[in-house]
């Protein structure tokens, strides 16, 4: 309610970046070149710049130090041409995505798609990766509810 930026309407297109949704360093690579590329746009879409926040500083696989975000975040804003909005609405909305994201760490529980996750994970049992995830999203419940500024270890 104190938030100088609004929620409740759709983003124009203008302020709107492609997403990739699992935008973490673990789907980026660095060439020679010294161009760093991603890759893994599986769940990719046209969003707002805040959800690729949130989602870099929540994905698990490879943690983003929390007191990255505050510079990440700047850097997307000045790199994109935004305004003071985004940054309001990447903080507003990390709560959100932390909770999100402990929800995505057990769709290990969920039927379907579980020969594709068989085949990515390798030997591992169903049970020991269940075990592992649900050890995961509580960790990151924990951190999300006692204020921790990421998801990830920092």
């Amino acid at each position: 309610a104190r938030a100088e930026c609004s929620l409740d309407g759709p983003l124009p297109a203008t302020a709107r970046c492609l997403s990739p949704s699992d935008f973490g360093c673990h789907n980026a690579l660095l060439p020679a070149d010294g161009r760093l590329r991603f890759f893994d746009f599986e769940y990719a879409g046209w969003d707002d710049p805040a959800k690729l926040v949130c989602d870099f500083f929540c994905q698990p696989q490879i943690p983003a130090p929390a007191a990255s975000r505050p510079y990440f975040t700047e850097a997307i804003r000045r790199g994109l041409g935004l305004d003071e909005s985004f940054v309001q609405r990447a903080g507003l909305l990390f709560p959100a995505y932390q909770i999100k994201w402990c929800c995505i760490m057990l769709n290990e529980f969920l039927g379907g798609e579980r020969a594709r996750r068989d085949f990515a994970r390798g030997a591992a049992t169903p049970e020991a990766r269940k075990e592992a995830q649900l050890a995961q999203a509580r960790l990151a419940l924990q951190r999300a509810t006692t204020g921790v500024a990421a998801c990830g270890s920092s």
